[in-house]
């Protein structure tokens, strides 16, 4: 059986992202740089974001909810969401989720959930 390893997805001046990817699940470490922002997006499929530290408020759909320590926030598929960084120093969260297909179909990208 092989150990899984952390696989460097992301490294720029705003974050540093890992993912560790499992059978079924992926879980994604993020080091994100002090007053920045993430990329936001939605994709389907549910995530779990885990809170470590507090500092962070995370911006779902229209509505923001802000990070304290050990705050677990669940993130229903299609959902807008982005977190933003509200200290000046780096604030690490992790994210778990199912792992998903992407498939190139007639020049267009389709998710097998």
């Amino acid at each position: 059986m092989q150990v899984p390893k952390w696989k460097l997805i992301k490294k720029n001046d705003s974050c540093e992202v890992l993912d560790l990817r499992l059978s079924d699940f992926t879980v994604s470490i993020t080091h994100l740089s002090g007053g920045k922002t993430t990329q936001g997006h939605s994709h389907p499929g549910e995530e779990v974001y885990i809170f470590p530290e507090k500092g962070i408020t995370m911006v779902l759909g229209n509505k923001e909810k802000l990070s304290g320590l050990g705050t677990t926030l669940y993130i229903p598929s299609g959902v807008f969401h982005q977190a933003r960084n509200n200290s000046m120093g780096q604030i690490s969260f992790i994210c778990i989720f199912k792992e998903r297909e992407t498939i190139e179909k007639g020049g267009e990208k389709w998710t097998l959930t």
